[in-house]
């Protein structure tokens, strides 16, 4: 070893032996490690040596074997080409951004964790470490710290499946290809596996039953872009098409899981409406954004009209917005009141337009009245969060602020000064 090498690592030589070797730098530890002190070393000498994880080629480390036979891991440093995947695990799948993150933290403070393995013929199998050994492999290393472990593959699944759930970054899909494995290949039964892994036996079972959506979804869930109650809630449909097109729906709108559950009901109750019309009343429920009672009270009226109208009411209700009772009224002026079809549309317009009109009215009267006693923008922004109500419900609501107002204000010591002050404005 020359002089500067002895120098740079200084005191680190009371635990390890370097050399310098056609294939590098060789350390050789001089006694078996716990995994954090190993890693302290490892990211210590890989410093002293250039500071540069990107750039500095990775030591190759070599560590006295266990004495004991029983040993159930040692660690070393080992070649990165060494490491292969196990078969009988899936492969995880990570988003990008989760990577870039994983490469970010190694590069700044180095690996912080071994990853684990066990041998396996001349190579070495990987069991727990994959963000990890992807990571630094993208970053050039060469060689990187591992733990190796004497484990069976059953061991291997359910290690595999706690480590990474006490870490909780186990996606929904590879941890339910992980339980499959072991409910399917090492006889495992529910039960066996809700006490492995500390979770209930329904938690399991519909962890396993996400293998049976279509792979549209399984991907989605797989990168985090929904979570587990939605894929249960999909997991309710008979119909893959339908549950492709629901996550679509989750990803771009951003559905929440009560927003899924009122489109699940919407598209059950679409079921109901009259074959001929079936795909129209889709259309329109998808553009009006009708909600499952709007849905339903539209579908009663078109189950209840003659066969030969049902195709004008949608289409009526699809250009003037109709409300079902408005359809209704259509139906009735047709079939029983024997009006002509255009007459009833032209009347149902007219009078849908006058309603729209008293409401108008009526808005800029209430507009007009609260303005009197509160201050504009309060108003405005109260009507946003009220809707359409009547007078007495938004009188509630202010006289439900104010009081709110005066408790808080009242707790911190303020409200007569505030109604002091208040007064001199008002004078």
């Amino acid at each position: 070893m020359s002089e500067g090498l002895k120098k740079t690592l200084g005191p680190l030589l009371d635990f390890c032996e370097v050399s310098e070797q056609p294939e590098g730098t060789v350390i050789k530890l001089k006694k078996r490690m716990e995994h954090q002190s190993f890693m302290n070393l490892f990211n210590e000498v890989v410093d002293k040596l250039g500071g540069d994880y990107q750039s500095t080629p990775t030591p190759h480390f070599t560590v006295p074997h266990a004495e004991e036979e029983s040993a159930k891991e040692e660690h070393a440093v080992i070649s990165i080409d060494s490491i292969i995947f196990p078969s009988f695990l899936p492969m995880r799948t990570f988003t990008p951004e989760r990577l870039e993150r994983m490469k970010e933290s190694i590069r700044r403070r180095g690996l912080k964790y071994p990853i684990k393995v066990r041998l396996k013929d001349d190579k070495y199998e990987l069991i727990d470490g994959m963000l990890r050994l992807t990571s630094v492999r993208q970053l050039g290393w060469t060689h990187i710290p591992v733990e190796i472990q004497k484990a069976s593959d059953e061991e291997v699944v359910v290690d595999s499946i706690i480590t990474n759930m006490h870490r909780v970054e186990e996606d929904p899909i590879t941890l339910a290809r992980k339980l499959n494995t072991l409910t399917s290949v090492f006889g495992y039964t529910q039960e066996k596996l809700a006490q492995e892994i500390g979770m209930s036996r329904p938690w399991i079972a519909d962890t396993i039953r996400f293998l049976k959506l279509p792979e549209e979804v399984q991907n989605c869930l797989s990168i985090d872009s929904f979570g587990r109650l939605h894929a249960i809630m999909l997991l309710k449909l008979d119909d893959q098409e339908l549950q492709k097109r629901l996550a679509k729906e989750i990803v771009d709108k951003g559905l929440s899981a009560k927003q899924l559950e009122a489109r699940i009901h919407l598209e059950s109750v679409l079921l109901t409406a009259p074959p001929e019309v079936k795909a129209k009343v889709a259309e329109v429920a998808e553009k009006q954004e009708w909600s499952p009672y709007e849905a339903e009270e539209h579908i009663k009226v078109l189950n209840g009209a003659p066969p030969e109208l049902r195709r004008k009411v949608i289409d009526t209700v699809d250009e003037e917005r109709l409300s079902p009772i408005d359809s209704e009224r259509l139906v009735k002026m047709v079939s029983v009141d024997k009006v002509s079809t255009e007459k009833a549309i032209t009347a149902v317009q007219e009078d849908t337009k006058m309603r729209v009109e008293e409401a108008k009215r009526k808005e800029a009267a209430l507009y007009g009245k609260l303005t009197r006693y509160y201050p504009t923008g309060m108003v405005e922004e109260v009507s946003k969060i009220v809707g359409d109500a009547s007078e007495e419900k938004f009188f509630k609501f202010f006289n439900r602020v104010l009081e709110a107002v005066w408790r808080k204000l009242s707790e911190l010591g303020l409200s007569a000064q505030i109604l002091t002050e208040a007064g001199k404005e008002a004078s």
